[in-house]
Parts: structure tokens; sequence; C-alpha cells
């Protein structure tokens, strides 16, 4: 895999989907709602705000941003409602070097993503493929598909 594939693979007894952000000797660290990869802040670039993204996250706002890691490019939430002393959290594993066999993965809606910055990293011997698109989604909140979102594409 590379920096910025979506991937699935196992974490316990879950499959789990994420997208690698850092690859084996990468120095990663996530701060005030910035990925740096070996000390250089990765580019995000302002979209639009979004006042709903899904059914279960009412009243959320977000924003809505372009993130670019090496020469892929892909869609980031960041909530907006979230005073300063929320983008001051410490993670577990925010400050790190992804060890050999490793990677690190965060998910795109950065804000309601458990991910490396909890559990640590994601052994190779765990990965499983590629994700290349959206096979079911479920709104909980309301026990039902989300239509429009089964078999899009994920990049």
């Amino acid at each position: 895999p590379e920096r910025g594939d979506v991937v699935v693979f196992s974490q316990g007894r879950k499959d789990m989907i994420k997208r690698i952000v850092g690859l084996p000797g990468d120095r990663i660290r996530y701060e005030d709602k910035i990925l740096y990869v070996n000390d250089k802040p990765m580019l995000q670039v302002f979209q639009d705000n979004v006042l709903q993204v899904h059914d279960q996250w009412k009243g959320w706002p977000f924003r809505r941003h372009v993130e670019h890691l090496d020469a892929k490019s892909h869609d980031i939430l960041l909530r907006m409602d979230q005073d300063a002393s929320h983008t001051a959290i410490t993670y577990p594993y925010q400050s790190v070097t992804v060890p050999e066999d490793s990677y690190y993965v965060l998910g795109d809606n950065r804000d309601n993503s458990l991910d490396s910055r909890y559990w640590g990293f994601v052994k190779a011997s765990t990965v499983q493929g590629r994700a290349f698109a959206i096979f079911t989604s479920i709104d909980w909140e309301n026990h039902t598909l989300r239509w429009k979102r089964l078999f899009t594409g994920i990049s």
C-alpha cells in the first residue's frame, strides 16, 4: 500500500477501513487538526461548510477540506463547533515514528474517527486489501440503508 490508499484491515475481531497516511519509518504528528508527515504539514484546502453529513450527525457543522498526501488528494471533514480545547487533545499516538512492517491510518472524518491516534499502528500482515467502493452504508440512528452511498467509489 501507498500513502493515501484506503485499506481494509483487521483490528482485533473487526474489519476496519481507513486511509494510510504513514509508511514505515515516517514521523507522524497530528496537531491542531493538521497532519504532519516527516515534519511537513499536509496541505488542507478549504472547500465548503457542510451543515449535515449523515442523519446520525444532525446538527454537527463540518468544514470540508481537500487534503494532499504526496500526489494523492482526498476530502476530509473537520468539526467547526469544537473549541480550541478539543483541537489541543493529546492522543496516545499523536507524535510517533511508524515501525517497520506497520502503517499509520486516519479516518477522513477526523473528529469522529477511532484510528491510529487512539490505538496505534496497523501491522502490514493485517491489511486485507485496498478499498475501492462502498459496499454498504447504514444510518444507525434510523436503522436504514443510505442508498445514495451504496457502490460509490472511494478515492
